[in-house]
């Protein structure tokens, strides 16, 4: 069962971008603000069955304001860690389903094929960067129920 779940519940639901594929929802978590952008769909041509593993980076934040979104600078870093971890996917080692915003954290969620390899990616996507503040967990979650939560409404 993943960290987040039970957290999210949703007020409504943006509108899905068809050309990638994503949703943007609103909800709270223990009375705050909480922002998931989560896929659509699974990836087309992936198996889930073979990326059982749900992979948490967070990164902690001091909030800019009572609605706990991370300071410009802090967002513009969070982008460019998302944009390095895109590596992840091109290598089809893991897929990003979802990124949760809330309380001064951002959580990204992949799921992966295997841990190990992940890490040994992940850190040769980051090698020549700066340092990025993060933490990172993994768990099994074979039938992608963290991913299905937010999909299917927080249910």
């Amino acid at each position: 069962m993943s960290i987040f779940s039970g957290l999210l519940r949703l007020f409504g639901r943006g509108k899905s971008a068809p050309k990638d594929e994503w949703t943007v929802a609103a909800g709270e978590n223990d009375g705050k603000p909480m922002i998931v952008r989560f896929r659509s769909n699974p990836p087309p041509g992936v198996e889930m069955a073979r990326y059982r593993f749900l992979m948490t980076v967070s990164w902690e934040y001091e909030p800019a304001n009572k609605s706990g979104v991370p300071s410009e600078k802090d967002n513009v870093r969070m982008t460019d860690l998302e944009n390095l971890l895109d590596h992840l996917e091109s290598e089809r080692t893991a897929f990003l389903m979802a990124v949760l915003t809330y309380d001064g954290i951002r959580a990204w969620q992949w799921y992966s094929r295997n841990h190990e390899e992940s890490i040994q990616v992940l850190n040769t996507a980051l090698s020549g960067h700066a340092r990025f503040p993060v933490e990172i967990c993994q768990e099994e979650d074979p039938e992608w129920s963290a991913y299905f939560g937010f999909r299917n409404g927080g249910q």
